[in-house]
């Protein structure tokens, strides 16, 4: 499902209905560039959100794992956040986790005008997680630290 993305196409994630929260998140997923997963969040990111958002996440990092797609950066854009609820930013915290802990970049781009109603531990947790105005920003810097990467990784195989 998720492995026939290439770049430029997109894929909706629709929220459940019924959602209690006003503006239910609506999860895109897009690959702007060569393993760059460009992943949207329009609405309110809450605990089900961020659940979906992980479970995407996963998606990918699983499909990297398995060599059935390389995955070098995961960038969520929050541009269009319109809340961020419990659960939202632990979900954006743990996805860092993930990513990290298999050497991918994470990050999150956008100002979103959701986080100003949040509170001050969402603010905290998200303000660990590397953060860019634009997704242009981010793709710059995702793109230019997996080059690096990829140079450093070459040189280091080249001297053993």
């Amino acid at each position: 499902m998720f492995g026939s993305l290439s770049t430029g196409e997109c894929l909706m994630m629709p929220s459940h209905a019924g959602s209690p929260s006003p503006g239910p998140a609506r999860l895109t997923i897009e690959t702007p560039a060569p393993g760059v997963r460009l992943l949207g969040v329009n609405g309110v990111l809450d605990s089900g959100a961020g659940a979906r958002l992980l479970r995407l996440i996963d998606s990918q990092l699983l499909l990297a794992r398995g060599g059935h797609k390389r995955v070098v950066g995961v960038i969520v854009d929050v541009s269009q956040l319109e809340a961020l609820e419990r659960g939202g930013s632990q979900a954006i915290e743990h996805a860092r986790y993930a990513c990290t802990r298999r050497n991918i970049e994470f990050a999150i781009a956008g100002h979103p005008s959701g986080l100003t109603a949040a509170s001050v531990s969402a603010r905290t947790r998200l303000g660990q997680v590397r953060s860019f105005p634009t997704v242009d920003a981010a793709l710059r810097s995702v793109a230019r630290d997996s080059v690096a990467d990829r140079h450093e990784a070459a040189a280091h195989l080249g001297t053993n």
